[in-house]
């Protein structure tokens, strides 16, 4: 048996249990939920390992490798703006910024399924990552620029924050697991941050794409399932409650090959509802 490398960071997660119920239970205050005693651990090894301790069982169980930072989300945070709290951590590595979600269920971490990257958080790789901003739903990070000075010859680095939202991130995960709610909830309470209309848009953009992508891909197929409501349709309702909405849908349109309009406006309205 190999020994295991030493931990270099530790992080216990809390029992994630859902919103409405923590509201709804009269009996639980708030301090009794900040003192509930972690079930897990989530493990950062100096050889960049990063595993989830089961404390009860003593079992742990190897997520991935190659980690340099990761974040616990998840039960972090009892204000009503925390944007990112349906996430349970994320993790930055040579692979980049990776979302991992938990599955449903009673018991979403003993699940063999619930480790759920999200693909499209793709964080810029000359950007190098600080931190958070739950209330913000951001990632910070820092990057440099080269300059140049009259005082010398030779170039200058100068360091330059940079953040970047994953809040489309959030409202795909939430319409894809039917949660319209909330992620109208989501939504709302971000319409006043910065970057919204941009957020919204790339939400849209990212699902139109992985529509055009799906339909690439099934068009050699014999029979093809049609789902009752699909993930472009389920965006388009949830943006249509925002006044940006015909903005980001002219916006994506134009971004798009014209042959593909017609499944953007069967989603999204009338074509001539809109002015390009």
């Amino acid at each position: 048996m190999t020994a295991k490398s030493h931990p270099a960071a530790m992080r216990f997660i809390p029992d994630q249990i859902p919103r409405d119920s923590a509201l709804d239970n009269h009996i639980s205050s708030s301090s009794n939920l900040l003192a509930r005693e972690p079930a897990r651990c989530l493990i950062l090894r100096t050889n960049g390992e990063l595993s989830l301790l089961d404390l009860d069982d003593g079992r742990e169980r190897e997520l991935t490798n190659s980690v340099e930072l990761f974040w616990v989300t998840c039960g972090q945070s009892e204000e009503k703006t925390n944007l990112i709290e349906d996430v349970s951590w994320l993790d930055y590595g040579y692979r980049g910024m990776q979302v991992w979600y938990p599955s449903p269920g009673v018991d979403s971490f003993k699940q063999e399924d619930f480790l759920q990257l999200d693909p499209d958080l793709e964080f810029d790789h000359e950007v190098y990552p600080l931190g958070l901003l739950p209330n913000a739903g951001v990632v910070v990070g820092v990057s440099q620029r080269m300059s140049f000075s009259a005082c010398t010859e030779f170039p200058c680095f100068e360091p330059t924050p940079q953040a970047q939202t994953i809040l489309h991130c959030l409202l795909r995960h939430l319409r894809q697991r039917n949660k319209s709610e909330e992620a109208l909830r989501l939504a709302q309470i971000s319409a006043e941050k910065p970057h919204f209309s941009h957020c919204l848009e790339w939400l849209l953009f990212t699902v139109f794409d992985a529509d055009i992508s799906r339909q690439n891909v099934n068009k050699n197929q014999i029979s093809v399932q049609k789902q009752n409501v699909s993930l472009l349709e389920k965006t388009c309702d949830l943006i249509r409650n925002f006044p940006e909405y015909l903005d980001v849908v002219v916006s994506v349109a134009r971004k798009t090959d014209g042959r593909h309009w017609a499944d953007l406006f069967t989603a999204a309205g009338r074509s001539t509802e809109y002015v390009l």
